[in-house]
């Protein structure tokens, strides 16, 4: 049974007998009817081949806990409730390609503590496997789509030593300066933007990156 706080999110087409009806719904497609947009279509070819099931299935739930996440709010600055809207309950009922794996105990517990420690919300996954939808068949051998600032990589992927994931916030910077000048390492800088208003600063902070990195 749920409780009053909890938030039932269906992802990708699964269902559940115990979901309310004001349940989240979401999912993901190439249409303008989907919920969000996620390109699974290629990964650079100098970087890698055909991408696994699991690695795919991993994407999706990443998007529906993105696109979650932005459905629900913490609350208002002046909201005199004690936090109690700031710490969030999910359930996440997720569609996949290989539910075998991701129904494991530890892979599950893995996914919902490590969300929780990043979020300070709590976590809950059901997984259901993945039906295509009606009229369009399911993809096989999909891969990811990078994009690189200018269509340039930050350095040749032949040479890439580190992967570091960068918001363009302090934290993100400091470490990406302590990977790329001061243990010289080659790193690749990953990044995600769900609004256009940091474009103009991560470009900023990777240009004087770039300019500062050794040769």
């Amino acid at each position: 049974m749920t409780t009053p706080s909890e938030i039932w999110v269906l992802c990708g087409g699964a269902t559940h007998r115990d979901a309310p009806r004001d349940a989240l719904r979401l999912s993901i497609g190439p249409d303008a009817r989907e919920s969000m947009r996620v390109d699974i279509e290629g990964v650079s070819r100098a970087l890698t081949g055909r991408l696994s099931g699991k690695l795919i299935d991993l994407v999706r739930i990443a998007a529906f806990v993105l696109g979650a996440d932005g459905a629900v709010s913490r609350g208002k600055l002046d909201d005199a409730d004690g936090g109690k809207k700031w710490h969030r309950h999910f359930r996440l009922i997720v569609a996949v390609e290989d539910p075998t794996f991701w129904k494991q105990s530890e892979v599950t517990r893995a996914l919902e503590e490590t969300l929780g420690f990043l979020s300070q919300d709590t976590f809950a996954f059901e997984f259901q496997p993945l039906v295509p939808q009606k009229g369009r068949k399911k993809k096989t051998g999909e891969q990811l789509v990078f994009s690189c600032q200018d269509g340039k990589p930050f350095l040749p992927w032949d040479h890439i030593e580190e992967i570091s994931l960068f918001s363009g916030g302090l934290d993100s910077f400091a470490g990406a300066a302590e990977l790329i000048l001061a243990q010289r390492r080659n790193t690749i800088l990953v990044s995600h933007r769900s609004a256009s208003k940091m474009w103009a600063t991560q470009k900023w902070l990777v240009d004087a990156l770039r300019g500062l990195a050794p040769v």
